[in-house]
């Protein structure tokens, strides 16, 4: 599936990979409950990266930010893990959808390449 441009341009729309409720497994907020949202596409390619099958942003579906908010209200979490492939990529639509999380009183956090 070709991402259509006119669906990156709207910015209503994400390629996601997958989405669900989990531990987070590294880092300072080990041990806390989160909802992982990760996003498709990346254009650095880490060598030591454990999701390389999220980086062809053609291979998953592109759905609607206001789907993936839902998911995450019925989800009943106060954290939240946008994470990839490279979330940057999408950058005014990953920061949409973690402001409109925000607002909504969960804590939410962008995991990206430092390369």
């Amino acid at each position: 599936m070709k991402v259509d441009s006119k669906i990156i341009k709207t910015g209503n729309k994400l390629p996601l990979v997958e989405e669900f409720f989990s531990l987070q497994g590294e880092g300072y907020h080990t041990g806390k409950a989160a909802y992982f949202i990760r996003i498709g596409g990346c254009d650095v390619g880490c060598s030591w990266c454990d999701s390389r099958y999220s980086w062809d942003q053609n291979l998953h579906p592109m759905v609607e930010t206001k789907t993936i908010i839902e998911n995450v209200l019925k989800s009943g979490t106060d954290s939240v893990v946008v994470t990839g492939g490279e979330p940057l990529m999408w950058t005014g639509y990953v920061f949409r959808l973690k402001k409109t999380v925000r607002q909504l009183m969960i804590f939410a956090r962008l995991l990206m390449s430092l390369k």
